[in-house]
């Protein structure tokens, strides 16, 4: 046998050796070294192979390709998912070595590694520690957001167990968790924004979880994978992020949902949920039209709930009618009116705004014309 007839060539880089032996007439490859996410090819040229005690040629090339597997990838299905990070966490959380599946042979522990993702050399030890984790983020992070590639979106979640519910407050999103008979270990969550009236910029969760993950899902699209290693969490609330709208029409959010314990699902869920954006600031808007004859109109804000004086006033000063007088929640406003009643001449629209406390947060004038 002439091994020049046989090579192996690989795509991902210089990480694995290989000996080629004839004994016995039987071709062996062994590789000292193989790469993740790697592709071999196994080419065998007929042509330059000889048989002894025999009259026999094969005029062919025989090309033999491989994949190797994700490193991390537990439920083996090419891709790095929620599942692997579930499945993760039991065998960290029970201790599952590679010793005890050397049957099954594939890594169960991860590192150490060398390479980089998403072509590691995994000389797994025996022993979780962050060095396992480390490896499973970087290669996660490469498939879900270094390499652009955008991850197919979730269509619809089934409603299961004791329902979550969600909570907009001043722009914040908030999950508030129903009681668990068990600990929650992994907390996915998927939000829709429609069109591109709206932004979210998601909370920072490096403080809270031990993994936080996000999937690159496309434009408008956030996806989250959140745990904690041990002995899982009893969350009341969750801040996952703020929104900011930059129109002041209400929006309609799509959110999607899964809360697991060690054992399974708890809670899982798909709801549609109207945003009302808030303002940052106070704000009173210029009337419009300015001059006008007779009606005008005029827009103002409030970032929270205020007591507001929104009033006309004649050019001596006078109170002529309050356009808005009270209590009113945080959100954008408009207010007309309507001086068919009053003559022509200069007006002035006053806005106050005060605290619980009664105390001035906001004061603003502007002029106003009516000519008739």
């Amino acid at each position: 046998i002439n091994l020049s007839s046989i090579s192996v060539a690989e795509f991902g880089g210089d990480y694995w050796a290989a000996n080629i032996t004839d004994d016995d007439h039987i071709i062996d490859l062994y590789f000292h070294q193989i790469a993740s996410s790697d592709t071999l090819e196994l080419t065998i040229d007929w042509n330059n192979i000889s048989f002894s005690d025999c009259d026999y040629s094969i005029d062919d090339t025989t090309v033999i390709t491989i994949n190797t597997q994700i490193l991390g990838d537990y439920d083996q299905n090419d891709s790095l998912g929620g599942v692997d990070i579930q499945i993760l966490l039991i065998y960290w959380n029970d201790n599952i070595t590679t010793e005890q599946f050397a049957a099954d042979n594939y890594n169960i522990d991860l590192a150490p590694v060398s390479g980089d993702p998403p072509h590691f050399i995994s000389s797994p030890d025996g022993v979780w520690s962050l060095d396992d984790l480390m490896a499973f983020i970087r290669m996660w992070n490469y498939y879900n957001s270094s390499d652009g590639t955008a991850r197919e979106k979730n269509a619809h979640t089934a409603d299961f167990g004791p329902q979550i519910e969600l909570e907009i407050i001043n722009n914040k999103l908030t999950m508030q968790f129903p009681v668990f008979d068990k600990s929650m270990s992994r907390i996915w969550f998927q939000l829709s924004l429609a069109g591109n009236e709206t932004s979210f910029y998601v909370a920072d969760f490096g403080q809270q979880f031990d993994i936080s993950l996000e999937t690159n899902a496309g434009e408008n699209v956030h996806v989250w994978d959140l745990a904690n290693l041990g002995n899982g969490m009893n969350l009341q609330s969750l801040v996952l992020g703020e929104l900011d709208a930059q129109s002041k029409k209400p929006q309609e959010l799509e959110f999607q949902y899964q809360v697991t314990s060690m054992d399974g699902l708890l809670s899982s869920g798909t709801m549609m949920v109207e945003y009302m954006p808030l303002p940052d600031d106070f704000e009173l808007s210029q009337a419009y039209p300015n001059p006008f004859n007779p009606v005008t109109t005029l827009q103002y804000a409030l970032p929270v709930e205020s007591d507001i004086v929104l009033s006309v006033h004649d050019i001596q000063g006078r109170l002529v009618t309050y356009l808005a007088n009270g209590l009113k929640s945080a959100g954008y406003y408009e207010a007309v009116w309507n001086a068919s009643n009053h003559a022509s001449g200069m007006y002035f629209i006053r806005m106050n705004v005060y605290n619980s406390e009664h105390r001035l947060q906001f004061s603003k004038m502007q002029k106003i014309i009516l000519v008739k």
